[in-house]
């Protein structure tokens, strides 16, 4: 085994572990590469349920932050846990943002040059 390990530039513990995957899948073509080191499970993911809850509140009330609706939830769950209100705001794990405000055309703050005087 060490000098087939050798051979191809891997190490022992990559040798054995391939041939005992070998052995088990058989003459399979993914028995050779490496297997997804993803999670099978996520336990503190955010139940789906709330997630859905969030995404409507952000829908309908836009412009609460994340205080006011950690509140909201509470009072209309108050038996089911509620993560933080850093959850909500950006809410990336949630993938929850807030629309986008537009802005009127010319309501954009003065850049520097235009602060200048000329001279």
């Amino acid at each position: 085994m060490v000098a087939l390990c050798r051979k191809y530039g891997i190490s022992r513990q990559t040798g054995y572990k391939w041939v005992h995957r070998y052995q088990q899948l058989g003459c399979c073509a993914h028995a050779l590469t490496d297997l997804s080191r993803m999670p099978h499970n996520h336990p503190w993911a955010t139940d789906q349920e709330l997630v859905d809850l969030v995404i409507r509140a952000r829908k309908r009330w836009p412009n609460w932050g994340p205080v006011t609706l950690h509140q909201w939830l509470k009072r209309v769950n108050p038996r089911v846990p509620i993560p933080a209100p850093s959850m909500y705001e950006p809410a990336p794990s949630l993938k929850v943002r807030a629309p986008k405000r537009l802005q009127r055309p010319g309501s954009r703050p003065p850049t520097r040059t235009q602060l200048l005087p000329l001279s």
